[in-house]
């Protein structure tokens, strides 16, 4: 992705007093609110190594994931840390560290079929695989509690995705691919209208700046009322982000994106082996 205003090695004098002040702030916070107290560490980066101060004190991670949070509020300082503090609480709470590492939280094989890490796009950011068809949705979220184990997988096949990102070399963007051939679009009951809601704020609210594009892949029409649900719980930046595309123009939409080398097998690419031997690493993290 090419280098834009307001990102790592690009910025103005405005917005590094902006990383600065951001920076000072949650160390101010890290010492007065108690619920910060053993954050997790954020996309591999420890917590109080984000309260550094001055920009030359900051890592380049640390730099990034700030900086994240301030694109995300249009460089407001206010506001960046109170997204920033509520994501760290949020994380702790939700209990990211159990999803993530060698010991991560283990998921049922008929959620794990519906997505993977898989392969890098053009950019070189990883991406997410996300498959709609066949899914018994009645037997996967018919009650809170698997709706709630829905929403923990699906987090942690970001927090995987995220672990393949190498900040420190300017690569901080996921791809997402939405699969839906063979998708039943009449029986999108209670429970997936619901996870689909969660996900959709969680990442808003816990992802700032990480979605480089979002792909919807073999969509039929009917399709067209889902993916309005979709949209209109997204800000407009994440919108612009979003590309809805039928059967026919499915693959020639991915390689756009992709270079066929990196797609998986059922779309034609050859990157198995790179892709699981990648995912594995970041397991283990």
């Amino acid at each position: 992705m090419a280098k834009l205003g307001g990102y790592y090695g690009s910025l103005s004098t405005d917005q590094t007093k902006a990383l600065e002040d951001l920076s000072k702030q949650l160390r101010e916070k890290l010492s007065t609110d108690e619920g910060l107290n053993d954050c997790t560490p954020i996309w591999g980066v420890k917590v109080p190594d984000l309260a550094a101060g001055e920009a030359s004190a900051l890592s380049t991670p640390a730099q990034v994931v700030l900086l994240k949070f301030l694109r995300a509020r249009q460089f407001a300082v206010d506001k960046a840390l109170e997204m920033l503090v509520a994501c760290l609480k949020w994380r702790k709470e939700f209990g990211i560290a159990d999803l993530t590492g060698s010991k991560a939280e283990v998921f049922p094989d008929e959620l794990n079929a519906l997505g993977q890490v898989y392969g890098r796009d053009k950019e070189g950011s990883p991406v997410t695989y996300n498959y709609y068809g066949g899914i018994d949705v009645d037997a996967l979220m018919g009650t809170p509690e698997q709706v709630q184990r829905f929403v923990r997988w699906r987090v942690q096949l970001m927090e995987r995705a995220i672990a393949q990102c190498d900040l420190g070399a300017g690569r901080e963007h996921v791809m997402q691919v939405h699969d839906y051939m063979g998708a039943n679009m009449f029986k999108m009951g209670a429970g997936m209208k619901e996870a689909t809601r969660t996900i959709i704020r969680l990442f808003q609210d816990n992802y700032p700046e990480w979605l480089s594009s979002k792909l919807f892949l073999n969509v039929p029409r009917v399709m067209e009322f889902v993916f309005g649900i979709m949209t209109a719980f997204s800000d407009p930046a994440t919108r612009k982000k979003m590309c809805m595309v039928g059967a026919a123009g499915a693959r020639a939409k991915l390689l756009e994106h992709i270079d066929w080398a990196q797609l998986p097998p059922k779309w034609g690419g050859l990157a198995q082996e790179a892709s699981a031997a990648a995912d594995a690493a970041a397991r283990e993290g």
